[in-house]
């Protein structure tokens, strides 16, 4: 496993992500275990029409700094 540092940027896989930087994964929590000791900036891709008001979080989710759509990027 690599071991990321502060310059690292990590693209986050997401079947849907919401403007608050919650995303919907596929449900095993790889990513949200991986990022939680990761200080690496978190970017997820996804589409304006896959993009949701609200997704539910658990506790255990964690969120992305930014979201980055076709019509551009959300800082959050």
């Amino acid at each position: 496993m690599l071991v990321p540092t502060e310059r690292d940027v990590m693209i986050v896989p997401a079947l849907c992500c919401d403007k608050a930087g919650c995303r919907l994964g596929r449900g095993g929590g790889y990513y949200d275990r991986y990022l939680a000791d990761c200080p690496a900036v978190t970017i997820c891709l996804c589409r304006e029409r896959l993009l949701a008001e609200k997704i539910p979080k658990e506790w255990n989710d964690l969120t992305v700094n930014i979201v980055i759509t076709e019509k551009g990027p959300i800082r959050l």
